[in-house]
């Protein structure tokens, strides 16, 4: 839970984001039942019963940038959100991980982009709650994420309009292909695109019954060949073709990568050609991700051991504190 933390009042206040997506300043115990409420209710609705729920606040400073912060953090944590409920316990027990997974990320990533938290002390606030692998991924997959944000922010932002730029070459992309762009702001195509890839990459895995024809194998060859796209390493132009077409079809999540990818085959700015730079980066970094991976089959998870290509089970375990840990069955 991020909040605004004001002690300038005899009571303590705190600004918050309310079911209408406004920001309103409440007293702290009212904030503090209120997450309590939407905890509980999460569980619910995952048929999950705790005795606990692990409960951190983080306090962020009143600063003019506090505002932006809190919305950008509340339209992420608002990214995992199931449309269908658990069919089994260690379903529900993963989605509950996952929501938990993208809440610590709505104070991650807002905070790279921001700067408003010392890194040290969130990253020790936020590793308290979750496991240093988990954590680590964390920070890789954040990483990622701002990098496209600014890649975003720097052709479509107008600073002037606090719209979108007219001279923006993703808008004028889509619109050269037929293609509706319904944005008001950059950062709506942000979580569009973050609501896509959890919908497609978790929620959807979830519910296989089966598991998906990608191995470990195959997705780090998919993803090195998306590299060697976006780098120019490809010389084969079938093979280029056939990046685009994938790219294309993946809607939201391509389209502003073959348009910034056209734009850097010509003459561009120096903070392009860095923020460019910087997305493969970061990018290349989320390789690493993939021996993470969860695997699906009828509503059960599985995992591959280290050294091994078998997929075996794993079991969800709630502590004493509420928190869930996972064994192999």
């Amino acid at each position: 839970m991020l909040e605004e933390f004001n002690t300038s009042y005899e009571e303590l206040y705190t600004t918050i984001i309310d079911e209408h997506g406004r920001l309103i300043t409440v007293p702290l115990r009212y904030a503090l039942r209120r997450e309590g409420k939407r905890a509980i209710s999460e569980d619910k609705f995952l048929e999950i019963k705790r005795n606990k729920i692990p409960f951190k606040f983080i306090k962020i400073p009143d600063v003019p940038e506090t505002k932006d912060f809190l919305r950008l953090s509340h339209a992420i944590r608002n990214v995992a959100s199931f449309d269908i409920g658990s069919v089994n316990e260690d379903q529900g027990l993963m989605m509950k991980c996952v929501q938990l997974y993208w809440q610590f990320k709505a104070g991650l990533l807002p905070n790279m982009i921001y700067n408003l938290i010392p890194d040290s002390r969130l990253e020790g606030d936020l590793s308290q709650l979750m496991p240093s692998t988990a954590m680590k991924n964390l920070k890789i997959e954040a990483t990622a994420d701002k990098a496209l944000y600014e890649l975003l922010k720097y052709d479509l932002f107008d600073p002037e309009t606090n719209g979108i730029k007219e001279s923006s070459v993703i808008k004028k992309w889509a619109d050269a292909r037929g293609i509706t762009f319904s944005f008001n702001h950059f950062e709506e195509l942000f979580i569009t695109i973050l609501k896509q890839t959890f919908r497609d990459n978790i929620q959807n895995e979830m519910f296989r019954p089966n598991f998906s024809g990608s191995s470990k194998k195959t997705l780090r060859k998919n993803y090195r060949q998306f590299i060697k796209f976006i780098t120019d390493c490809i010389e084969d132009k079938l093979k280029i073709k056939e990046c685009e077409n994938i790219l294309f079809n993946m809607e939201w999540q391509g389209y502003p990568i073959l348009a910034l990818w056209e734009l850097s085959h010509q003459n561009n700015s120096k903070e392009f050609v860095r923020l460019w730079k910087q997305y493969i980066k970061a990018h290349r970094a989320l390789i690493k991700l993939i021996d993470s991976r969860v695997y699906w089959k009828n509503f059960i998870p599985y995992q591959k051991r280290k050294g091994t290509n078998n997929k075996e089970p794993i079991q969800g375990v709630l502590t004493e504190d509420g928190c869930i840990s996972w064994v192999w069955c």
